[in-house]
């Protein structure tokens, strides 16, 4: 009776850890989290196809998509577009990769060139505005916000002290609730391009890589300094983030192995043609 108790136990163990979301995917690592991110990690991802031999499969989702879908295990590693947070770093490893910041589009019709920090404040949460107040046309300010989860949204709140009205702070000046949230930062670009009067926030990299691409909206200067790869290195760019990967064990071969080559001299070489800021 006892053998037969020990053999369901070990069954039953042996079950569960089939079932594991990530169990036994050797040949498979799954990725998850930041948008911003997505671009240069499928691409590193793919180049590690080719080296390893090992797919892959990879979600936007947000920074804490990412991190929540690693401590759970559910994926192998996550992208965090941000520092990673002190409870975080706990039940996480993680890995700086690379740098990057946030800037303030418009759409290219727009006259208006710059922006400060009293500014924005006004811009998103006084619905009075409009821009001609700041050198523009006499029409309202179409308003383009992040939603809760996403990094550049908390960039964003860090540097303005404002707050997203979903958070329901109390004594906390908040973002207009008038204003779209969206999640990925396309979708930031592809509104203000098609919106004459729009104004929203979102990568570097990603603003940089749109605009060669067509997209019509033009990087404005923050606090009299253009948003530039070589002013985010100087410090002379007042807004600067991280760009991150956690993982729970590095010791699997899928997490070693990609984690080698983001930091290997043909990863950062992809960060960089990306518009982030290699790290090594």
């Amino acid at each position: 009776m006892k053998k037969i108790s020990i053999t369901a136990f070990l069954i039953v163990t042996l079950l569960l850890i089939i079932c594991h979301p990530i169990y036994g995917q050797a040949n498979k690592i799954d990725i998850s989290g930041s948008s911003t991110m997505l671009p240069f990690i499928t691409e590193i991802a793919e180049l590690h196809k080719e080296i390893q031999g090992i797919d892959f499969s990879i979600s936007a989702g947000g920074s804490g998509t990412g991190v929540k879908n690693t401590i759970s295990g559910t994926s192998h590693i996550g992208m965090a577009s941000r520092v990673i947070k002190a409870e975080e770093k706990q039940q996480l490893a993680d890995l700086l990769v690379g740098l990057d910041t946030i800037v303030f589009v418009v759409n290219e019709r727009n006259p208006v060139n710059e922006i400060n920090k009293q500014q924005l404040i006004q811009i998103y949460s006084d619905g009075k505005t409009s821009w001609e107040q700041f050198g523009g046309e006499k029409t309202p300010i179409f308003l383009v916000s992040k939603e809760i989860g996403r990094a550049t949204l908390e960039l964003f709140e860090e540097f303005t002290g404002l707050k997203s009205p979903k958070r329901k702070l109390e004594n906390q000046i908040e973002i207009l609730d008038t204003a779209i949230e969206v999640g990925a930062n396309i979708e930031v670009a592809t509104l203000v391009g098609g919106i004459p009067n729009a104004i929203g926030y979102l990568s570097l990299g990603t603003a940089i890589e749109l605009q060669e691409k067509g997209m019509p909206i033009k990087i404005l200067k923050l606090e009299g300094v253009e948003a530039n790869v070589e002013n985010v290195v100087n410090g002379s760019y007042p807004i600067l983030r991280e760009l991150n990967v956690v993982y729970r064990d590095a010791n699997e071969l899928q997490v070693r192995t990609l984690l080698d080559l983001l930091l290997s001299e043909q990863g950062q070489a992809i960060i960089e043609k990306h518009s982030f800021i290699p790290v090594r």
